[in-house]
């Protein structure tokens, strides 16, 4: 494993420790290092999708539904809880994906007062083509990383993840599987 090469975040946790600020420095410059990471490849991601001129809500609304397996469809409450906006923004976001052929909706056949909202061909196609513009930035990022210290950050993330609750974004919660046992 190499030498970690100081970094401007070693700075800021300098000058915290002379000023006498409380707390673990090691934990705070990690999750700092950790925001600066999330931040830059978010911004990233950003610009990929405005250089497409599609908005960002459109996109995660269409990763929503992408994100839940075929046949790629929810009720749109359940969209809204997830993408955490009201009920009411969820309906007028769907109905400019319907307007822009991205998805169409149709009767929920266990309730006829709801409809399912689902990827058009159209939809699918934008979200593949958000995804591999995208694709690349994190790869990137890891190859300043060997085998060895890749894994070892999954192996580390995961567990930081896991003493999280679940984050409604990523869909419902699924069991998993221990990969490492």
């Amino acid at each position: 494993m190499k030498h970690p090469v100081p970094d401007q975040v070693d700075a800021v946790i300098d000058r915290w420790r002379a000023d006498g600020m409380p707390g673990d420095p090691f934990a705070v410059a990690l999750f700092t290092r950790l925001g600066l990471v999330g931040r830059a490849v978010i911004a990233h991601k950003e610009r990929v999708v405005a250089a497409l001129g599609v908005p960002m809500h459109t996109v995660e609304t269409l990763y929503a539904l992408r994100r839940r397996g075929r046949p790629y469809e929810a009720g749109p409450t359940d969209l809204a809880r997830e993408l955490t906006v009201t009920q009411a923004a969820m309906t007028a976001r769907v109905r400019r994906l319907v307007a822009a052929g991205l998805v169409a909706t149709r009767p929920d056949p266990d309730d006829a007062r709801r409809v399912i909202v689902g990827l058009t061909v159209h939809g699918h196609r934008l979200t593949e083509r958000v995804v591999r513009l995208q694709a690349g930035i994190e790869e990137d990022l890891l190859a300043a990383l060997d085998e060895d210290e890749r894994t070892l950050l999954d192996r580390a993330l995961r567990l930081l993840v896991a003493a999280l609750p679940p984050d409604p974004r990523l869909g419902p919660v699924e069991p998993h599987h221990d990969l490492w046992s």
